[in-house]
């Protein structure tokens, strides 16, 4: 898809008449056009997509229909059908009262583009931007950062698990690019182990039958990788991406010891480093408090002044869900800093809190405020 930038369209007067008539005193979306205005405009987007190619959906549309997206919690399916159907939907993306949307793929495609070129950015500083411009944001006063988790699109597999679902993904991709070669290199009995998404088989309940299943994927997955990293290897079949996570998966579980394959009592590496899914091999399993997940965390930083006043999310950012919060503590600041956004007061939980951090707040002139970590340890428990 290729972008021609087009400037704001201006609200047709019919949807405006009949949104004005429908609700007197405005909705959300209604309310969120009328005061902020244009937010968005193609040029800010126009990096994004190539020159030449079919004509793509107006990006500033699509930034501000993901933005509703977030404030009503829908899926794309669903934001996509707001569009076609929501009288101040049409009313807040400029929309004639007959226009038939598009399909909610656009907006996969549109965040896709967006964390490929790292411009997620885009989405949330405009609103800044313009709420600087209002007078509801500035540096100083009081902001709070805490931390939750985001959960990744995958399912949480144990370790036999992970090893086979990414001995699968290998097999597809493979098959997709080189059938011939694998045909020649895989025997019959795979595709009755590995024609199916591997954690929703029946594993055998014997404790002797489960070390046999976990040793013939432990030997299958080893044949595959010596043969694809052959050199007489097809080069289609050696640039196949899916090949270097099953060898780090391999590598986590399995080791090879005397030419035999042996299980590992333990993942041979810790949790910020393990792959837990070969779709998403970011996603780390993590732990907070009594809350356990497989994703990210994210962190973010809301003002918190008077209580009339408006409160904005100014900084929201992803992070592995392994990394502790005390290390991104500092870094938060720095970007903050860097946006002229630095708070006078800024407010945390015991997480983000440690002697270093402390100090370098109070050479910035910032009253960090948060309790201390308490000490663990039977000394501590016991006085």
């Amino acid at each position: 898809m290729s972008l021609h930038a087009q400037p704001l369209e201006p609200i047709p007067e019919l949807t405006s008449r009949i949104a004005h008539a429908r609700f007197p005193k405005g909705t959300l979306a209604m309310l969120l056009r009328d005061a902020l205005g244009s937010i968005y405009e193609d040029a800010d987007f126009a990096d994004l997509f190539p020159k030449r190619g079919r004509a793509a959906e107006g990006p500033w549309r699509l930034a501000l229909v993901t933005v509703l997206q977030a404030l009503e919690n829908l899926t794309d399916r669903q934001a996509a059908e707001m569009v076609r159907g929501r009288l101040d939907w049409k009313y807040a993306l400029s929309l004639p009262l007959d226009d038939q949307g598009f399909d909610a793929s656009i907006l996969v495609d549109f965040r896709q583009r967006l964390l490929e070129h790292g411009a997620q950015d885009r989405l949330l500083e405009p609103i800044l931007r313009v709420c600087r411009e209002h007078g509801w944001l500035k540096a100083g006063g009081k902001q709070r950062t805490d931390s939750t988790w985001v959960i990744a699109n995958v399912r949480g597999l144990s370790s036999l698990e992970s090893v086979g679902e990414s001995l699968r993904a290998a097999l597809n991709e493979i098959a997709n690019v080189a059938p011939d070669w694998l045909l020649e290199i895989v025997s019959p009995d795979w595709f009755d182990r590995y024609v199916h998404r591997f954690e929703l088989q029946r594993f055998p309940k014997a404790k002797s039958a489960q070390e046999t299943l976990r040793r013939q994927v432990g030997e299958d997955s080893w044949h595959l990788l010596q043969a694809a990293t052959n050199e007489h290897a097809p080069q289609s079949v050696q640039a196949c991406p899916s090949l270097a996570r099953l060898q780090q998966v391999w590598n986590q579980h399995f080791e090879r010891v005397a030419g035999l394959i042996r299980w590992r009592d333990g993942p041979a590496v810790e949790s910020a480093e393990r792959v837990i899914s070969p779709y998403e091999t970011d996603a780390r399993a993590s732990r907070k408090r009594e809350t356990e997940w497989v994703g990210y965390k994210v962190h973010l930083t809301e003002t918190c002044g008077e209580e009339d006043a408006v409160q904005l999310i100014v900084q929201a950012e992803i992070t592995a869900a392994t990394r502790q919060d005390v290390e991104e503590t500092m870094p938060l600041l720095d970007e903050l800093q860097a946006r002229d956004l630095l708070p006078e007061v800024r407010l945390v939980d015991s997480g983000y809190v440690s002697g270093e951090v402390l100090a370098r707040h109070a050479a910035m002139g910032i009253d960090l405020v948060g309790p201390l970590k308490q000490e663990g340890g039977w000394q501590h428990e016991t006085g």
